[in-house]
């Protein structure tokens, strides 16, 4: 008799890396800016998140990579003149994992057209 055993192995891993692009030297006021979080190799994939200061900010859009490796987050944004200097942030985290999270971002420098 021939039998066989399956089972599957699920690692937690923590996020490897993030990076926001493109990090721009200067924004206009009231114009619509598109900007991306790069996160991989989190085991499940990582949980996307994005703040203004200490805001959190909602209007993104998370992707998944084909082989669940990397995640891309889109941040859809329309700075105002009283977000000049303030820092705007992704943050990749294993919600699996407590001390997991990973950020980056930079501050903003707002002009008015």
């Amino acid at each position: 008799m021939n039998i066989s055993k399956y089972f599957t192995f699920v690692s937690t891993v923590k996020p490897l890396d993030v990076s926001v692009s493109p990090k721009r030297t200067s924004l206009t006021s009231g114009r619509k800016v598109e900007v991306r979080c790069y996160s991989g190799g989190s085991r499940p994939p990582s949980r996307m998140s994005w703040f203004l200061d200490n805001e959190p900010l909602s209007n993104h859009t998370d992707i998944l990579s084909i082989d669940g490796n990397r995640t891309t987050s889109v941040l859809t944004f329309w700075p105002s003149r009283s977000d000049h200097k303030k820092y705007l942030r992704c943050r990749t985290e294993n919600f699996l994992l407590s001390g997991s999270a990973l950020e980056d971002g930079w501050h903003l420098n707002i002009t008015c057209e």
